[in-house]
């Protein structure tokens, strides 16, 4: 029940996006997030690990700060319960709580994995379609021109990031499978071809991860193998004359310009940062309400500031981005206490895509859009329900979660 929920979670704001309708496949996700939710109280939690979360006094000044930061939208008469970011977001927050819960149950994480699994060839799939069938023009193409393949097609790199972690998580825990070797060539290629630096930071920071502090899964050398990929990869692109979206992707990057370098984000960053000083005081520590980028039209077409510190401090104020760097830094502390701890392969790779999803987040939307989101949420949830196996202060590590 829960892995085919979680399937549909993923499964639909992939049509959705592909609609070229990034509201309505939040506003899908967040219907099926609550569903979820549902099924995972269903379920409930009675075998397997026990993970007790207690309202705590961080639970009740979470409580406290929420209430403020609802008031401040209340008196700038924000209507936050119109907007589909709001459900999004409550569907999220609900959802860490009940994978919590569902990952201290024994079977369950197979179940969900298998869904991510599905993920992987739901994405690598879409992304070749559109790769087969994208026109060529003198000019290069204007993706977004050309929906439905075509609308987002970089917001792919978002998936394309988690499929890639997965086939290394395959790899590393003993599946020398051609067929998943192959996977993993596949999404290298489709990364290089399309130009996602998002995708490459995220990468590149995630094996950083683990060159640091998973040794003993000799990650050197899948490492090296990933470079040669990525090498071969960029032949393979220049060589099929359809190397645009990277050539172009070379030229902003070692651009003199820092607002071109960065795709105009430093100006959008500006921008974001200005609305919300305009709006006075109140703004400032109670942000602009759920979806503010959008609906104040910083940047016609956009809908986030591709940042979630900004986004943050936009929609939440400073009271909320003091909140959401709270929690980011208990999360990534936790994630380095849990891989010091065990040698399990899976808690090595649920660190590992945390990091590389935090600095993914620092130039785009993995916390606006709901797969992404989703996939955040469910890396927490995992490191989360791993933190009852931390041994105690002076303790011995621990060798596995299995």
């Amino acid at each position: 029940m829960m892995a085919l929920l979680f399937t549909g979670l993923f499964a639909v704001p992939i049509l959705a996006t592909l609609a070229y309708t990034t509201t309505r496949a939040n506003l899908f996700g967040a219907s099926i997030m609550f569903a979820v939710v549902l099924a995972g109280l269903l379920v409930g939690g009675e075998s397997g690990r026990k993970v007790e979360v207690r309202f705590s006094r961080t639970h009740a000044v979470f409580t406290a700060l929420v209430l403020v930061v609802v008031a401040g939208w209340s008196l700038q008469g924000i209507e936050f319960w119109a907007a589909e970011k709001t459900w999004t977001l409550l569907g999220a927050l609900l959802l860490y709580l009940v994978f919590v819960r569902v990952f201290t149950r024994q079977g369950e994480i197979a179940g969900l994995i298998g869904s991510l699994k599905l993920l992987a060839v739901a994405a690598t799939s879409l992304f070749f379609v559109a790769y087969i069938n994208l026109p060529v023009f003198d000019s290069g193409p204007s993706i977004k021109e050309f929906p439905p393949v075509f609308g987002h097609l970089r917001h792919f790199n978002y998936e394309l990031y988690f499929a890639i972690l997965l086939s290394v998580y395959g790899l590393l825990s003993g599946r020398r499978s051609v067929m998943l070797t192959a996977l993993l060539f596949l999404l290298i290629y489709l990364s290089v071809w399309s130009g996602g630096r998002g995708n490459g930071l995220a990468v590149a920071t995630s094996i950083g991860f683990l060159l640091i502090f998973s040794r003993h899964l000799r990650i050197w050398r899948l490492s090296a193998v990933l470079a040669c990929f990525a090498v071969v990869a960029a032949v393979i692109v220049f060589a099929s004359g359809i190397q645009y979206l990277l050539v172009d992707t070379v030229q902003v990057t070692v651009s003199s310009s820092a607002a071109k370098m960065t795709s105009g984000r430093t100006n959008i960053w500006l921008d974001s940062i200005n609305t919300v000083v305009s709006g006075g005081p109140l703004a400032v520590f109670t942000g602009l309400g759920p979806g503010a980028f959008r609906e104040y039209g910083i940047r016609p077409g956009y809908l986030h500031p591709h940042n979630s510190l900004l986004q943050a401090f936009m929609e939440f104020g400073l009271i909320g981005l003091g909140v959401f760097i709270g929690m980011l830094m208990r999360f990534g502390w936790l994630s380095i206490q849990l891989v010091r701890a065990t040698k399990d392969p899976l808690a090595h790779l649920a660190a590992a895509m945390f990091w590389g999803g935090v600095v993914f987040s620092m130039v785009d939307g993995i916390f606006h859009h709901v797969l992404p989101l989703t996939m955040m949420v469910f890396i927490m949830a995992y490191l989360r329900s791993l933190a009852s196996l931390l041994p105690p202060a002076g303790g011995r590590r621990l060798r596995s979660t299995a």
